[in-house]
Parts: structure tokens; sequence; C-alpha cells
């Protein structure tokens, strides 16, 4: 199964290489912020959490990292973590 995960923070990226652990799930991330997307690209962790980076490295092969959502193709589900603005709070993202 071809998942596509948009948003690579706390939430997406934990799920993400979580379902790429699993059977024979492939999994790309869509992140468009630049560090994050470069970190990613080099197999660097933009995010703290225990054993996420050795979980990273174990499910690699079956992981893919794009900066822009035209580039995914054929997705079989499409997981959408991604921060919102909420009203009162415009410096959050």
């Amino acid at each position: 199964m071809h998942i596509v995960v948009i948003g690579a923070g706390y939430v997406g990226l934990v799920t993400g290489v979580g379902l790429a652990g699993l059977a024979d799930h492939r999994v790309t991330f869509v992140e468009t912020a630049p560090d994050r997307l470069e970190a990613l690209r080099a197999g660097r962790m933009p995010i703290v959490e225990p054993g996420l980076e050795e979980a990273f490295g174990a499910a690699r092969q079956r992981i893919e990292v794009a900066g822009r959502l035209e580039a995914v193709r054929s997705p079989d589900v499409v997981f959408v973590a991604v921060a919102r603005r909420r009203r009162g709070h415009r410096d959050q993202v």
C-alpha cells in the first residue's frame, strides 16, 4: 500500500514512520518547510522522539520525501497532519 503523509511534524512523521515499519507499506512524506525537508532527505529527524531515527533508518527503503504534493503519484491513502491557525492565535501556524 502507498501511503502519503502531508506534514512531517510530530504527528505526521511518527505516524508515517510507524506505518512504513508495517508490512510492505510505502510512505511518502510531503513537507514544504525547507529545514524539515532537507533534514528528512538526509535521514536526520527534525523533531525529537525517542527511537524515531532508528525506526526511520530501518524503514528507509520504503520511505520517500517530497517537497510538493504534485510530485506524488497514485497513493492508496492520504493522511493530512498539518497545523492550522486557530482563532485568536495568529502567531501559531
